[in-house]
This record gives C-alpha cells, sequence and structure tokens, in this order.
C-alpha cells in the first residue's frame, strides 16, 4: 500500500514530525513525502523520513500524484493553489489533515477550498474540529513517537526547556521579561532553549541569570525531554490548536506547564498530568512544585497513561486504517 502526505515545510514540531511518526505507525505501507515549500537540500539533509521517498514539488497537481500512484492521500494544512491535482483523485481516499489556521482561529478560505475537495476533514484536537463545526469523531490526534533516554534526566537540579520553531511569533521579544520574573523566583532552575533566534539568545541567556543553555531546532530535537523535568510554554499572541510538543513531552514524563488556552485545555489535567496557567503568577507557582520529586513522579506516571491512550502509533494506525476501509472504493 501506498500513502502520500503532503505538507508545508518540515517543521520540528509540526506537520513534518507528524509526517515522521505516521511513517513509524504505518511501517507496511511505502510513504511518499511531497513538501510544497522546502528546497531539496533542506529536504535531504535536514527532516530524514526513515528512508522513505521525499520529493519537492511546489505545485502538487495531477502529474505527482500519477507518479506516486497512492493508494491513500493526507494532505497536511496546506492550500488549494499548492494542490490543484486533489480533483483528478477520485477513486482515491484523501484526507485533509487540518493542524492550524494560518489566520488565527478560522480556517482559510483556500483550507476550505481544499477540504471539500477531500473524502473528509480530520482535526488534530476537539478544539479545532469544534471550530469549524465537526463532530467528536472527526477528531484523530497525531501519533507521537519520541526517542528516549532514560539517563538524561538528573535528580537536580531542576531543568525547565521550552522548543519551538525559530519563527518570529514563536519568540516575541516580552519572552526575555517572562523569563527574567521566572528566573529571579527560582534561582535553583536551569534553563534550555530550542530554536531561539540568535538575535535574542543573549539578551534570554542575561534574563536567566546565566543559567541557560541553546539547541539547534533538529529534528532530533525531541531528544531533550528526556533531560527537562518540565516544559514551559507561554505566548499570549499564539492560540494553539493542539500542542504536538505537549504530548512528546508527556509521552516521556516531563511535566508541560503551558497557557490554559486552545487545545492545551484537553491535553491537560490541570494538577495532574500538567499545568494550565493564566499569568506570570500561576506559572511561577507551578515551578515551586515542582520541588517535590515524588509529585514529578506521580504526574509522570498519569501522564504517560494519557500520552498512549491520546496520541500512541497504534491509536493513531487502528483510526487511520478505520477510516480508510469506510473511503476505499
Amino acid at each position: 500500500m501506498r500513502l502520500l502526505q503532503a505538507l508545508r515545510g518540515l517543521a520540528i514540531a509540526g506537520c513534518g514530525a507528524t509526517a515522521r511518526s505516521i511513517i513509524q505507525a504505518l511501517p507496511d505501507w511505502h510513504h511518499t513525502i511531497v513538501s510544497s515549500t522546502d528546497s531539496e537540500s533542506v529536504l535531504r539533509t535536514a527532516h530524514p523520513f526513515s528512508g522513505q521517498e521525499a520529493r519537492v514539488a511546489p505545485i502538487i497537481d495531477a502529474r505527482v500524484f500519477r507518479s506516486v500512484r497512492p493508494d491513500a492521500v493526507i494532505l497536511h494544512n496546506i492550500l488549494q493553489s499548492e494542490c490543484p491535482g486533489i480533483g483528478t483523485l477520485r477513486d482515491v481516499p484523501t484526507m485533509y489533515y487540518y493542524h492550524a489556521s494560518y489566520s488565527g482561529i478560522q480556517p482559510l478560505a483556500e483550507q476550505r477550498e481544499l477540504m471539500d475537495a477531500c473524502s473528509s476533514v480530520m482535526c488534530v484536537s476537539r478544539f479545532l474540529a469544534d471550530q469549524i463545526g465537526l463532530p467528536a469523531d472527526r477528531v484523530l490526534y497525531q501519533p507521537v513517537t519520541v526517542p528516549i533516554d532514560e539517563t538524561a534526566r538528573p535528580s537536580a537540579p531542576l531543568v525547565v526547556g521550552r522548543l519551538c520553531n525559530p519563527i518570529s511569533r514563536n519568540w516575541r521579544p516580552e519572552v526575555v521579561d517572562f523569563y527574567a520574573f521566572l528566573a529571579a523566583s527560582h534561582p535553583h532552575i536551569c534553563w534550555e532553549f530550542v530554536g531561539c533566534p540568535p538575535d535574542l539568545a543573549e539578551r534570554l541567556s542575561r534574563s536567566c541569570g546565566g543559567r541557560a543553555r541553546f539547541h539547534e531546532a533538529t529534528p532530533e530535537a525531541p531528544l531533550h525531554y528526556s533531560g527537562w523535568h518540565a516544559i514551559l510554554f507561554s505566548n499570549s499572541s499564539v492560540t494553539h490548536g493542539y500542542g504536538r510538543t505537549v504530548c512528546e513531552a508527556q509521552t516521556v514524563g516531563c511535566i508541560p506547564i503551558v497557557d490554559k488556552k486552545g487545545g492545551f485545555i484537553e491535553q491537560i489535567t490541570h494538577g495532574e498530568t500538567g499545568f494550565l496557567c493564566t499569568n506570570l503568577s500561576e506559572f511561577a507557582a507551578a515551578l515551586a512544585e515542582l520541588s517535590d520529586h515524588q509529585r514529578r513522579r506521580t504526574m509522570g506516571e498519569s501522564m504517560r497513561l494519557g500520552a498512549e491512550q491520546r496520541g500512541s502509533p497504534r491509536v493513531w494506525r487502528e483510526r487511520f486504517l478505520s477510516w480508510y476501509r469506510e473511503h476505499e472504493k
């Protein structure tokens, strides 16, 4: 069986990571990854896909589909103008996998057009399904596969990380004051940042009292979860439809401390599988609770169970194959 996955770029913590996990969830399928925005060099060197075929096609037209001859197609959040050939696949099950809007809450018109052209639309969270008026059975949580290094997490000091794509909306200037307050409140915590733009790193290091380390955003970035006690994310200007980094962290017992909004709310039971916060004082209070080793251990066990039920490759595979059987002709 042949699966074609089309996506816009290959972000470390978005559609590209999901595509890699889908490959692992369906090891008995042949996979072709088509990127509409990345260069060939980036595709070859920065985003390995377990030896599967990967190519660049700015326009995914009928010729691309004819060359692959897929048995099923997953479109990860791409636009109608990037995939005009979808209408030629009349006998092939096609899924629009909705990860996020490019214009706030509601999908762009070009996303809507492509959704209408597909066999069905599946959303990565209940939050997103609600936004576009789809029922709960149209929610298909992303599969998550995270490498684990059991020896990486120290007993002390506490290490708190942040992992985001290196784009400006994820690293707004106010993060400097945000971490300055938290670092002053918790002088025992060490901070690590993945994907931080170089022009912000120096200021962040100073705001953290020099207790900060910085790492590049690569496909191997999730390895850092194993060395962190918690992952922290707050961004007043962004509402995430689903937090892949939250599920990845929970899978390896790294406690998420995040904004109380968007898809995060359905991923976290406050105080049991992470912390949902609405202001700076609540973030500081959540960090204070990490000092209790037994509390961290109990939360870790609950998080792993919830992540397995929601985002394991096994669960995703079962749901996908059920979808495929329903739509194959």
